[in-house]
């Protein structure tokens, strides 16, 4: 994966999500309380910014050792991204 300026920007996008929501979070002392979508939420992370690391591990075999199927990059970024999205909006209440 090659560095760009297209690839940094949603990164830094989601960076400032998590950090938001993190500060939101410790501010408030609901750690407890929103540990579930803080969860989704890193797991979203992972996958939007290292979606071809997490489509290669989320591999599988098929009928034979030589068949190897993978989901294609960007889908795993686009959901990761719509998982980061539900899950920092339900917390910091952006919409």
């Amino acid at each position: 994966m090659t560095i760009t300026k297209w690839n940094i920007a949603p990164l830094l996008i989601a960076l400032g999500l998590i950090a938001g929501t993190l500060i939101k979070v410790g501010i408030n002392g609901k750690w407890a309380s929103e540990w579930q979508s803080l969860t989704f939420l890193f797991i979203g992370f992972v996958m939007f910014a290292f979606s071809d690391i997490f489509a290669e591990y989320t591999g599988h075999y098929g009928w034979t050792r030589e068949q190897w199927f993978q989901s294609p990059t960007w889908y795993i970024k686009l959901v990761g991204g719509i998982m980061l999205a539900c899950h920092a909006n339900g917390i910091l209440n952006l919409i």
